[in-house]
């Protein structure tokens, strides 16, 4: 069996981590100054450790067990590594660092407060004024507020610690135990057979939600019982009743925090519930069907129904049926009624292995480094063999290149678009899966024709897409942006939308190479497209004979006809036109939209600057500029938070105090109505926006170096509160930026990933 799937990496991707339990990646490390010692403190079950992958800060730093390095700042760094061991194990680990400044104290130290599952924390810090505070509640969640309260999932000691940086640059962490016991929480004890066999019953039991320590107690309604400590993972087990008969049968679990619960359910033990019936079943298997026909005692002249539950949730009737299987394991009965009154049940586990579809080929992305002028990506097989093990492994880059191992690390050496697949089989050699990805990395070119377009169907909130793309050669990937944050990878798709408007966008891959992507405005339900005038200037670009101005119009499209006046006597009619400059200075350049005799008229209005304005050595994303709100308008004519954002993120030259032609607080972005979630995140964040009326938005986010990794969001939003969601799993842990820019004003925000 043979499958494709393709993406484009540029706007999606998704990655799950992939563990293996019998390898153990872990280092210790000595610093003196800004220097570090690294050691290997690894350990393996499973073959000889054969190579080792160290990051600081996400970038490649040693291949050696042990290393030495020297950091160039203060702060708070990020050490990963990644292992691989001859018997196919794969294992990472990642720790934070910080790098204190010689000669300079600082103190931090917190209490807290428990009620439940709740903790309010509250630091002091010596001197009073720092920089910033990072909680690490030690469950994988964390804060940068200053009180902040965490609410705990389950019950356990966690490791919780406060990293304060002072004014001068000094890092100092206190850490406490916080003990969580839950108490008021509510349990909920669950009570399931898996299997019967004659006399000998398998029981599972469980809780929810999750709790450290259980202790379950089976009443077996035989007279006898067994007690177990667990978790909330379950507890199953079989039991061998004496005689047939009914037995009503009990689960009673207690927590570590004292929280207590009990279910029962009623069962009957034996060949048949009637003592003069009996029923069984006999079942071939052909690739995933099942033909079963059941036996009786009294004969089929006697009975009156046939009732089936193939335990994948659907029945059906008739003394012989056939089935069609997913692959698994599951538990089959029949229940026969008999004219005498007397009912037979029997139950069976069979085991579907499919006709070459026991094996599941796949893998996941974990990470992709630039290189010098390639690319090292990181491949983890999370293929299975349902009913089998793994025999064998094979890897097929795309580029003329092999492996062989479990998972792989491979260096791509140019831009370009490769078909990576992964071919396995089983152990036994009866059956052999493929999978395959379309990843395109860097900056690809189109090889051939092709363009995107769709068509669609609104019921309600419900939608019906349908490529009605157009290419020289066969199209290999389909990838659509719903706007609402989800997204889909069919050529034909379906998708429920959320009342709103939406700006959704089909991207294509072709066979020769060819990318081309097509978006459309849709409105769901009574929303209407806001009658808003706004544009942007997409470039300055200086000639011969003056600056061209690009100019993009962003305006809802709600209205008919459009006016340019570009403040020095030009005009123009165009959608988004460009104009020429002749003479240094600035500009009013306006944008009418409307016509007579429609309900949408408006106007929008800005300046900006045409001459020698930016200089690209300026930019620095490594400095840190405060968050105060002090707007600047750039010569470019992009109102800035403050000086130090127009200098090292704009570039600019020259600017005037104030936002760029604003008359009032709400043409502006306001700053503060910005939320990441979780912050630090692990491999999905939240950004959430609160717009005091709708606008333009452009969201990027930025590595520490200013390198855009993955556009977020660009487009109109409305007057409201917006959650986009995003994928970053295929990012290394670190320190990142969420860069937004509304058209008039440019603000970051801090993003840590911790995995």
């Amino acid at each position: 069996m043979y499958k494709i799937f393709a993406t484009l990496l540029v706007l999606f991707s998704f990655t799950n981590l992939f563990a293996i339990s019998d390898c153990d990646a872990d280092f210790e490390w000595e610093i003196s100054g800004y220097n570090i010692t690294v050691l290997d403190d690894s350990d393996s079950d499973l073959g000889a450790i054969i190579s080792w992958y160290y990051t600081i800060d996400g970038e490649f730093v040693s291949d050696d067990p042990d290393f030495e390095y020297t950091f160039l700042e203060v702060g708070l760094h990020v050490i990963c590594l990644v292992i691989e061991t001859s018997g196919g194990c794969v294992d990472d680990r990642c720790r934070d660092v910080l790098i204190v400044e010689d000669g300079v104290d600082c103190f931090v130290d917190f209490g807290f407060e428990v009620d439940g599952m709740t903790v309010e924390f509250g630091a002091e810090t010596d001197p009073e004024d720092f920089l910033s505070i990072y909680w690490d509640f030690g469950d994988g969640t964390g804060t940068y507020d200053t009180e902040p309260e965490h609410t705990y999932s389950s019950d356990g000691t966690y490791e919780a610690c406060a990293t304060v940086v002072s004014l001068d640059s000094c890092i100092a962490v206190a850490c406490h135990a916080v003990v969580i016991e839950g108490v008021g929480i509510e349990c909920n004890a669950s009570l399931d057979i898996w299997a019967l066999d004659g006399l000998s019953v398998h029981f599972y039991g469980s809780v929810e939600p999750d709790f450290e320590e259980v202790t379950y107690t089976f009443e077996y309604g035989d007279g006898t019982s067994e007690e177990f400590l667990g978790s909330s993972d379950g507890e199953d087990l079989w039991h061998e009743y004496a005689e047939d008969g009914f037995y009503e049968v009990c689960l009673s679990i207690e927590t570590g925090s004292g929280c207590t619960d009990e279910t029962c359910i009623e069962i009957f033990v034996g060949d048949s519930i009637g003592v003069d019936c009996f029923a069984s079943f006999d079942y071939e298997i052909d690739g995933t069907t099942v033909y079963f026909e059941a036996e009786t005692d009294p004969g089929p002249g006697d009975v009156i129904a046939y009732d089936w539950d193939f335990g994948d949730g659907t029945y059906t009737g008739g003394m012989d049926t056939i089935h069609e299987y997913e692959p698994g394991e599951y538990l089959a009965c029949v229940t026969v009624s008999f004219a005498t009154g007397c009912v037979a049940e029997y139950c069976e586990e069979i085991l579907v292995l499919g006709a070459g579809d026991a094996c599941e080929a796949f893998f996941n992305i974990t990470s992709i480094v630039p290189d010098g002028d390639g690319w090292v990506v990181h491949f983890n097989n999370e293929s299975d063999v349902i009913g089998g093990d793994i025999g064998s492994v094979f890897w097929d880059f795309g580029d003329g290149t092999y492996a062989d191992s479990y998972d792989a690390e491979h260096y791509f050496e140019l831009d370009s678009m490769y078909e990576v697949c992964v071919t396995i089989t089983s152990s036994d050699t009866a059956c052999t899966d493929t999978y395959c990805f379309v990843l395109i990395l860097g900056d690809v070119g189109t090889g051939g024709d092709c363009e995107a377009t769709f068509e669609y169907e609104l019921s309600g909130g419900n939608g019906s897409f349908f490529s009605t793309s157009d290419a020289s050669s066969d199209i290999i990937a389909w990838a659509w942006d719903f706007g609402d944050g989800t997204y889909g990878f069919s050529e034909d798709i379906e998708h429920t939308f959320d009342e709103g408007v939406y700006e959704v966008c089909l991207a294509i891959v072709t066979a020769d190479s060819c990318v081309d992507s097509y978006c459309e405005t849709i409105v769901v339900g009574d929303s209407t497209m806001p009658c808003e005038a706004y544009f942007i200037v997409s470039s300055i670009t200086e000639t011969d004979d003056g600056w061209v101005a690009e100019f993009s119009n962003m305006s809802g499209d709600a209205y008919e006809g459009n006016a340019w006046d570009f403040g020095d006597g030009g005009i123009s009619d165009g959608e988004n036109p460009d104009h020429l400059y002749t003479t240094e200075g600035y500009y009013t350049v306006c944008l009418t939209i409307g016509s007579a005799g429609t309900d949408c008229f408006d106007q929008f209005c800005k300046d900006i600057f045409i001459g020698d304005c930016f200089d690209a050595s300026l930019v620095d994303t490594l400095f840190s500029c405060t968050e105060e709100y002090d707007p600047v308008c750039g010569c470019d004519g992009v109102t800035y938070s403050n000086e130090c954002f127009a200098t090292y993120y704009g570039g600019v030259l020259s600017w005037t105090e104030g936002a760029c032609g604003a008359t009032s607080v709400e043409e502006e972005m306001i700053m503060g109505a910005i939320t990441i979630m979780p912050n630090p995140a692990n491999g999905i964040f939240k950004t959430e926006i609160n717009l005091a009326t709708t606008q333009f938005m452009q969201i990027d986010l930025m590595n520490i170096n200013g390198q855009q990794l993955q556009n977020i969001y660009t487009g109109q939003l409305q007057k409201g509160i917006h959650t986009i969601t995003t994928n970053v799993h295929a990012l290394p842990s670190g320190l990142y930026f969420l860069q937004i820019n509304d058209g008039e004003s440019l603000h970051t925000e801090k993003l840590m990933l911790l995995k």
